[in-house]
């Protein structure tokens, strides 16, 4: 019976095939797996245009989280806040317990540095005070000058304060306007793009509180930060100690007091002084931040030097005395004659000033264009230059331009002759731009201006001799100088720049020099 039924389901012909039907579930899963392969895809899509763009520049190892973080905020948003939240708890309760096992030494060190500095500087001033007043027929009133000695070290302090904020807004100013992005807005981390807060974004102290790393993302920020912002600081501080506290008398024609006590009580036209400073200030922040771009072999805006020209035009219409040193020894009388002759005298030394940087340049720009109309490097630095020093010439005038220019062809041949020799090749390798005298432009103008009333009185020719003539053999004496700068500067940048770059250097700390780059992280770091 078995076998029959066998044998007759044997000969029977088969049925015909039917499509395999799926139950609901089953769609449900092979949806969700295509969909899962789909945004799988796409996320390394993004991961590749990413790396794409970014080739030709310093991409190294440490911005692989940073890319794969914001990869995975812009695919979930709800997500990534309930991880940052918990993330950061997370963080603050790991910092604690690291603070505790490892304390910050440098940013304690930092702030004995500052107190002793201030300490130092008050039992100076005290001791200046007590010593001046026992000139007196007082005599000696130590009390005076230790109060007097703290109302200069609370001036000298904020003059410093405001520095190193100065110093900050130039590194977003060096940073954004090459790339032709706005100035203004938050401050914000170049690799996790995430905002920096404002006990975060305070001048040197929260770099070394936070050991150099975003506190989001523990990338590294580049120490040109702290160091551009303390640098700024310093500059402001020899200000200050040249100017206000001597009432103006290292200029030329104003009777100033000796560095000593009280410069804030001594002052006799406040108006005046701090009308000079401000402009003077203003122009020498412009010049440090042209420095800040030209030394990163970029283009200098020429809108930058037309800001720093603008301060010393409307002050110059506001107080003619502003003007240090004026074209003419005739002081011109009436309302409007007076503007009219301060305009002129900035006029004056914007022109002597860019004659004598067009006169140099042959020398300090090889095979430049004439018209200077042209976009390669070398005619680039010379028209920056010239710009430079229009801005320079307007504040020291055009009598004093060639003395100016032989103090700063000095300064920075002493600059590059120290740079090859203690400056390390690893560290100077991206900022080698240092034959170009726009970045030297500043420190010129500032020694310059410290010294310029005893420079001002030397006599190295006799009175006898026209002020051209005179002009002339001075011009003779930068050609010099200048073939001794080119000399040394060349030498400083082949000791300094390596042969060959190195891929596992820290160049990521630098400032990022790719749009692409620009645009994938969204923010800038101030």
């Amino acid at each position: 019976m078995a076998m029959g039924a066998t044998d007759s389901l044997a000969g029977q012909s088969p049925k015909p095939r039917t499509r395999y039907q799926t139950s609901p579930t089953e769609n449900l899963a092979v949806a969700r797996t295509v969909i899962l392969a789909t945004v799988f895809l796409l996320r390394g899509n993004l991961l590749a245009n990413t790396l794409l763009l970014n080739t030709g520049t310093s991409f190294s190892r440490t911005r692989l989280p940073a890319i794969a973080g914001q990869i995975a905020r812009r695919a979930n948003p709800a997500r990534t806040a309930a991880s940052n939240h918990s993330q950061r708890h997370q963080t603050k309760d790991g910092m604690r317990s690291r603070r505790k096992k490892h304390p910050n030494w440098p940013y304690r060190g930092l702030w004995l540095a500052i107190i002793s500095a201030m300490l130092v500087y008050v039992g100076v001033q005290t001791l200046i005070g007590g010593m001046t007043f026992a000139k007196r027929s007082t005599g000696s009133d130590w009390g005076l000058a230790f109060v007097s000695s703290l109302l200069d070290a609370t001036i000298a302090t904020w003059f410093v304060a405001v520095g190193a904020s100065i110093g900050s807004f130039l590194n977003v100013v060096a940073y954004r306007l090459p790339l032709g992005r706005k100035i203004g807005g938050h401050s914000g981390c170049p690799y996790c793009g995430s905002s920096i807060r404002a006990r975060d974004n305070i001048p040197v102290l929260a770099w070394v509180r936070l050991r150099g790393r975003c506190r989001v993302c523990r990338l590294p920020i580049s120490v040109q930060y702290p160091l551009v912002e303390l640098g700024v600081a310093i500059v402001f501080f020899i200000v200050y100690l040249s100017e206000f506290l001597s009432t103006g008398g290292n200029l030329p024609g104003v009777r100033g007091n000796s560095i000593g006590v009280s410069g804030l009580a001594r002052i006799a036209d406040p108006w005046l002084l701090g009308l000079r400073l401000t402009v003077y200030l203003f122009a020498l922040s412009g010049l440090i931040a042209a420095a800040l771009i030209a030394v990163r072999r970029r283009a200098v805006p020429l809108t930058l030097f037309l800001w720093c020209l603008v301060p010393v035009s409307v002050a110059a219409m506001v107080d003619p005395q502003v003007i240090v040193v004026r074209w003419r020894e005739a002081a011109a009388d009436g309302f409007v004659e007076a503007r009219l002759d301060a305009l002129t005298s900035l006029l004056c030394g914007a022109v002597a000033g860019m004659a004598v940087a067009r006169v140099l340049a042959p020398l300090l720009y090889r095979h430049f264009d004439r018209s200077l109309m042209s976009s390669d490097p070398a005619t680039a630095g010379a028209r920056q230059f010239c710009g430079s020093m229009a801005v320079a010439g307007c504040l020291v005038g055009w009598q004093s331009v060639v003395s100016m220019t032989f103090v700063l062809l000095m300064a920075a041949s002493l600059c590059c002759w120290l740079i090859g020799i203690f400056v390390r090749p690893k560290l100077v390798s991206r900022f080698a731009r240092v034959s170009d005298l726009t970045v030297w432009v500043w420190l010129g103008l500032l020694l310059f201006r410290a010294m310029w009333k005893p420079i001002y009185g030397l006599e190295l020719l006799p009175d006898s001799i026209p002020v051209v003539v005179r002009q002339l053999l001075g011009l003779l004496l930068l050609a010099i100088g200048t073939v001794f700068f080119v000399a040394v500067a060349p030498a400083a940048e082949s000791e300094s720049q390596p042969s060959e770059p190195d891929p596992d250097s820290d160049s990521d700390e630098d400032w990022e020099d790719d749009e692409a780059q620009e645009s994938l992280n969204g923010s800038t770091a101030g």
